[in-house]
């Protein structure tokens, strides 16, 4: 076992802190991400003997360990700053109300939001439209005559969900949104904030996320002279 890594934790008063943060909030929260440290610093091969250890100090270190785990994001080696009692997601709700909060998250996390989200867990960004079952999910990023023509296509088949991300609020130029509402198409005029198009997940500025079968994104060429 690593005993460096130990003997640092114990000199740090990580058994006498653990018998206090079953009654402290603050407390459990600083003892993780000792945990966090700790792993984080020995070689992997040492991993499942630390935790051997840790398990053998008591319950205390166990619960704890617990809320580490279930925390941790295997996609990911960033850990989140925020404290559970800080404010997030929506009004009136905290970081510790979500089973996965990601601070700043990045293009590689949508696919684990997502993926947490069908297992029931409640994420933060929030999964705002998955896939449908029932019919593929298209969604345009800004808006042209083709893309309005397309629209138009795929609203002739009820099993399309249609979703226009009008960033730049130029629908208009092509077709009013009587339109797009006959059409059955959503509008948005968010900006895309994160994309990956391997996953086919996306998420607006507002942290919105948003899986999709087909993404077109406009094109208008510039005239020049």
């Amino acid at each position: 076992i690593c005993r460096h890594s130990i003997a640092r934790i114990m000199r740090s008063g990580f058994l006498l802190a653990a018998r206090s943060a079953m009654s402290n909030q603050r407390a459990r929260y600083a003892m993780r991400n000792r945990l966090a440290s700790a792993v984080a610093r020995m070689p992997a091969k040492y991993h499942s003997q630390f935790w051997a250890f840790c398990f053998s100090t008591g319950a205390a270190v166990l619960h704890l360990y617990c809320s580490f785990a279930r925390a941790e994001r295997k996609e990911t080696k960033r850990e989140s700053i925020l404290k559970p009692d800080a404010p997030g997601g929506f009004p009136g709700q905290t970081v510790g109300d979500y089973d996965l909060y990601i601070n700043s998250p990045k293009s590689e996390d949508l696919k684990l939001l997502v993926r947490e989200f069908e297992k029931g867990h409640e994420v933060w960004p929030w999964v705002w439209l998955w896939r449908n079952e029932n019919g593929p999910h298209h969604v345009f990023i800004g808006v042209n005559a083709n893309i309005r023509n397309r629209i138009e296509e795929l609203a002739q088949d009820h099993r399309n969900n249609i979703l226009l991300i009008d960033t730049m609020k130029e629908r208009g130029k092509f077709a009013t949104d009587a339109f797009y509402h006959k059409c059955r198409c959503a509008i948005v005029e968010n900006k895309v904030a994160l994309i990956d198009p391997k996953a086919k997940i996306l998420m607006l500025d507002d942290e919105r996320v948003a899986c999709f079968d087909e993404c077109t994104m406009a094109f208008r060429p510039r005239v020049s002279g």
